[in-house]
């Protein structure tokens, strides 16, 4: 039973460690034309918690950290993707707004 309780409480502090660590990103004012040099992270809208307000217009670049050169890369998984259909979500390939387009999903 002990060690049943102990395997119990290391995966209890796994999934709340592992929560934790996750950072936050939200397109806001603050991270707006930023650089964010992460490997992992929650990417939010300018509200979090509900629709993003109207009239937004936001960038960010984000780069895997511990990468250098061509070799860089990432991955994106969106949990939930909502947006008004008069509204836009580009991907490009490079720095800033004036690289090359990945996609627009």
């Amino acid at each position: 039973m002990k060690r049943l309780s102990l395997y119990f409480v290391s995966i209890l502090l796994i999934a709340v460690c592992g929560k934790v660590s996750a950072q936050e990103y939200l397109l806001n004012n603050t991270n707006h034309n930023k650089t964010k040099n992460t490997c992992s992270g929650y990417l939010y809208d300018n509200s979090k918690n509900g629709n993003y307000e109207a009239s937004q217009d936001r960038w960010v670049t984000i780069c895997p950290s511990g990468t250098t050169g061509n070799s860089s890369r990432i991955s994106l998984t969106f949990e939930e993707f909502d947006i008004d259909p008069s509204d836009q979500f580009i991907v490009y390939n490079g720095p800033n707004i004036n690289s090359p387009i990945t996609c627009t999903p």
